[in-house]
């Protein structure tokens, strides 16, 4: 539509001019009103992030800020927890005001705080008698990391499918993904002495982490 749009305007001010100063034949030069440096100049409209915030240099680059990675934390776990409950509250409570203030990605402070945060958020999936870990996730409880780990990696793809629509697992780096995700599982399984719920802690913090501090446009 914008392109009809402009296409008309076009038009009509060559018919414009044409009309005021006149057509002398069909090989006649346009009239001097359409000399390039008569046309005023095109004005670029700048490019403006999500909550209105234009960062010298950045373009349109933003992060979020304390509520924003509140929601994105919740989104990234489909709602699993809770910023009212748990320790997910509590250590809330005590980071809020740590947490990034700007959107500005070239001002902002406080990212090392939402590790701290995320880190939370996953432990609450992970305390009952049937951890959500288990009934969403489908990560047992019981057996090795390394007899675990394709429903490791697949609960950290899932999560990471939250923040990027789908992307994780069907997008061009769905690869890259699945084998990072893979040499985290693997590193924690070389430690004979961590579990399967120490491993689902790890992919938690690794996906929500990266997921909830991301910027753009």
């Amino acid at each position: 539509m914008l392109n009809n749009i402009y296409f008309k305007k076009t038009v009509g001010i060559i018919l414009l001019a044409g009309c005021s100063k006149g057509f002398n034949g069909s090989n006649s030069r346009l009239p001097s009103v359409m000399s390039p440096q008569k046309i005023p100049p095109v004005v670029q409209e700048p490019i403006v992030a999500g909550n209105g915030g234009l960062y010298s240099g950045f373009g349109a680059l933003s992060g979020p800020t304390a509520d924003g990675i509140v929601k994105r934390i919740q989104n990234g776990l489909e709602k699993n927890v809770n910023p009212m409950t748990g320790n997910f509250a509590t250590v809330l409570n005590q980071v809020r005001g740590n947490l990034p203030k700007t959107p500005d990605p070239t001002q902002a402070t406080g990212f090392d705080q939402v590790q701290l945060l995320v880190y939370a958020a996953c432990s609450d999936l992970t305390t009952g008698a049937t951890p959500l870990m288990q009934s969403k996730y489908s990560v047992p409880t019981t057996g090795t990391v390394a007899a675990n780990k394709a429903v490791l990696i697949a609960a950290g793809k899932k999560m990471l499918d939250q923040y990027t629509a789908g992307l994780a697992t069907q997008g061009n780096a769905a690869g890259q993904i699945n084998g990072a995700l893979g040499v985290l599982v693997d590193r924690i399984a070389s430690v004979a002495t961590n579990t399967t719920k120490m491993a689902f802690m790890g992919v938690c913090i690794a996906a929500n982490t990266a997921g909830s501090s991301m910027t753009g446009y």
